[in-house]
């Protein structure tokens, strides 16, 4: 132990002092001599060891010792970006600017290396918070256009950065950020290729939609009766002889018009191509049928200084035997402009309702032979119009369309664009073979589905496109049915494009007859609700499964989900399911009142869960269930690429409303995991299917086992719609029997009371 301190003497002398002092040296060093090891706990350094070791780590960094990077090796580096670069591509932007921009991206990487640079005065401006890599890569390709050759110069040029400055560095760190920033140059370049794509062909359409606008109005006052003039053309297409009249309307000199062809009289590439096939069509006949064969054609004419003029030209040979060709011109300026002053919408660049049907009845009466249509739908187009404003939506079926025709080829068909619902209708015609349809499609699936930026938001579009081949006696109708019923087959929901099979038609009018019906029983009162029951492992009656079904004139039951991808597309499912959870909730009120209170698990097929209006309603009319006892069932796939609906889920279930959530077909569709993670989800059900591949895998029961325990980790309980596997239960199970009312509930209390349907 400590030997006591003594007591302090009471002489002042100096010397009296050092002697105390001494002494109680001497007692101190006699105590530590003596004192006993084993009293002291024992030393262990180990964790101090792994501390320091660690600190001495942190303190190393990613740079050599002694070193320290400052903002001037940021700004040396940056040069020597910038000279890399020049010396292989273009670079819009001046060596002033350049090498700053350079420097700066050079600070923020190495930042993202646990380097940052030493910059009091901030002459780099790299304020918090620093850009990742991707920000950084999509910055310098779509912000400064960085050209594509130079994607390969900038991942080497950030290899030597982190190699040369940071060569302590974990080898993942920097292997994940050159991947990360030519992950982002690359969706950068992407991205304002796109936009510079749609740019240049919305310039073009919105310069000839102006040029001819007020065409109605310049020539209202013009001569009714178009002037008749003539041209004389050789077999080649040059122009031989021009009447007065001719001169007048071409505004051209014979001499000049001498020295040109008919097809360079046109002013846009389509209306060329159109002269061409023409002239080759003409060509192509035998000296017999020249005599009868013609050509009529429209195309636009630019004067300088004037307005545009609008030509009609009637093409043929004047007799048998003759070699030149007659060209019989009319100024249609003002009829046309009537015409189409009114048939496209000027805010979206897409032809009215009206004005679709109208040209493509046209078409198909002339060549169907020749035609195709195009049902292009765009899934959450609903939704969209739930979130934007409407001026936002005319922008963006602006951009639909302008992507549309930057996808045309000029030499191969023609095209009629037209929206109808949320539907966007392309009819080709004219055209030359089947492979040009099929590059056109896929072309405008990939087109498509790139973000469109309006105002600031970022808008991702699904769209999936029904198409079918005109034929002799196919009317506009006709070949709308075969596309939407491409469209609305579930077997194909997962392809970009559905090519509709004559083959299934007798199928598809089924279809359609059972939705004829399905209106009819929602009119007439005449839809009802059978059970499924649900119970626990132990076979306790816990829930419900309501089945909506109808019974046809034949006296055939059909259930509703049969069709429930055509009656959500159509609007049906909007108008039923609230109904059906209306008979519902009379039912148990009549199961309250006799003591049993079940769950109910009610489906939300389709994308019914996007529709935020019926999520009201049926919400309201819940409100005399018990809390919790609802459970909206949603479709796993249902929950990709929403983040708004995810939102809006999460903050659904709580402790004053009925309604709780409930994942179906998971691991059958994909589903977020962000969806999995954040909704409070109450129950998950793996359909029968999924059970039996499982139960049958080679890493049974693992595989299902560890299932159950993901489902668990969430707080959901585990629903199956098969019978128990060995050795696995799940918390409940769905029977496949469906029962009424009355005998839904358990035995003992359906002998009490009887809920009336």
């Amino acid at each position: 132990m400590i030997p006591r301190e003594p007591a302090p003497h009471s002489s002042s002398t100096e010397e009296t002092s050092l002697a105390a002092a001494e002494s109680r040296v001497a007692e101190l060093v006699e105590w530590l001599a003596t004192a006993d090891e084993r009293s002291l706990p024992p030393w262990d350094d180990s964790d101090l060891t792994g501390e320091a070791e660690t600190a001495a780590a942190r303190a190393r960094g990613p740079v050599l010792p002694g070193l320290e990077l400052t903002a001037d090796d940021a700004r040396e580096f940056g040069r020597r970006w910038h000279r890399s670069l020049a010396i292989r591509a273009f670079i819009r932007l001046a060596p002033a600017s350049a090498e700053p921009l350079f420097a700066y991206s050079a600070a923020a990487l190495l930042a993202h290396l646990g380097a940052p640079v030493t910059d009091p005065a901030n002459s780099l401006n790299l304020v918090p918070p620093v850009p990742v890599p991707a920000a950084i890569g999509h910055t310098l390709a779509y912000e400064h256009k960085l050209a594509a050759e130079s994607l390969g110069e900038c991942v080497a040029l950030v290899l030597s950065l982190a190699a040369e400055y940071t060569p302590l560095a974990p080898q993942a760190l920097k292997v994940k950020l050159v991947g990360e920033f030519a992950s982002g140059f690359a969706t950068g370049l992407q991205e304002r290729v796109r936009d510079e794509q749609t740019a240049l062909t919305t310039t073009m359409l919105r310069l000839c939609h102006h040029e001819s606008a007020g065409a109605p109005q310049r020539y209202r006052a013009a001569d009714a009766q178009a002037p008749q003039a003539v041209l004389l053309m050789n077999e080649r297409g040059h122009i031989m002889e021009a009447n007065p009249l001719a001169q007048d309307l071409l505004n051209r000199t014979l001499a000049q018009l001498r020295t040109l062809t008919l097809v360079q009289l046109s002013s846009s590439a389509e209306d060329r191509a159109q002269i061409e096939r023409a002239l080759g069509t003409l060509r192509e006949n035998t000296r017999a049928r020249r005599e009868r064969a013609c050509a009529e054609i429209e195309f636009r004419i630019h004067q300088h200084r004037q307005p545009p003029r609008w030509i009609r030209a009637t093409v043929g040979y004047a007799s048998t035997g003759q070699r030149s060709i007659n060209v019989l011109l009319d100024d249609i300026t003002l009829q046309h402009g009537l015409e189409n002053g009114s048939d496209v919408n000027a805010a979206t660049g897409l032809l009215t309702e009206t004005a679709f049907t109208s040209r493509a009845e046209r078409v198909l009466a002339g060549a169907p032979g020749n035609a195709t249509l195009l049902t292009i739908r765009l899934a959450g187009w609903a939704q969209l119009g739930h979130a934007l404003p409407e001026h936002l939506l005319t922008q963006l079926l602006w951009r639909i369309s302008t992507r549309i025709h930057a996808a045309h080829e000029l030499t191969q068909y023609h095209h009629l664009i037209g929206h109808n619902g949320d539907d966007v209708l392309v009819l080709l015609h004219q055209l030359t073979d089947w492979s040009t349809v099929i590059r056109l499609v896929k072309q405008l699936s990939d087109w498509l589905r790139d973000p469109v930026r309006i105002d600031g938001h970022q808008i991702r579009l699904q769209p999936r496109i029904g198409i079918t081949e005109a034929r002799p006696g196919h009317t506009l109708d006709d070949l709308l049915r075969c596309t939407r019923r491409a469209l609305h087959d579930t077997a194909d929901t997962r392809e970009l494009w559905t090519h509709a099979d004559t083959g299934t038609d007798e199928d598809a009018r089924r279809t359609l007859d059972l939705h004829a019906e399905l209106t009819t029983a929602l009119d007439t009162a005449a839809l009802h609700v059978d059970y499924q029951l649900i119970r626990t492992a132990q076979g306790s009656p816990v829930g419900v499964h309501p089945t909506p079904y109808w019974t046809s004139p034949d006296g055939t039951r059909h259930d509703i989900t049969e069709i429930a991808d055509l009656a959500g597309h159509t609007g049906l499912l909007t108008t039923a399911l609230p109904l059906v959870l209306e008979r519902v909730t009379h039912h148990t009120q009549a199961w309250h009142h006799a003591g049993w209170d079940p769950f109910i698990l009610l489906d939300m097929p389709g994308h019914t869960i996007h529709d935020e209006p019926l999520l009201d309603t049926l919400t309201a009319t819940a409100a005399h269930l018990q809390s919790g006892q609802l459970h909206l069932a949603i479709p796993a796939r249902s929950l990709t690429g929403a983040p708004a609906i995810l939102s809006r889920l999460t903050q659904l279930p709580t402790a004053t409303t009925p309604i709780q959530l409930a994942m179906t077909n998971f691991l059958d569709d994909h589903a977020p995991i962000r969806a999995l993670n954040t909704i409070p989800w109450a129950t998950i059900t793996l359909a029968d299917h999924t059970v039996a591949a499982l139960t049958h895998a080679k890493t049974w029961p693992t595989s299902l086992t560890a299932i159950i325990d993901t489902a668990h980790a969430v707080g959901a309980r585990t629903l199956a719609t098969t019978a128990t596997p060995a050795h696995i239960e799940f918390d409940l199970y769905l029977t496949t029997a469906a029962t009424n009312p009355d005998d839904t509930m358990p035995p003992a209390l359906s002998r009490q009371h009887r809920p009336n349907d």
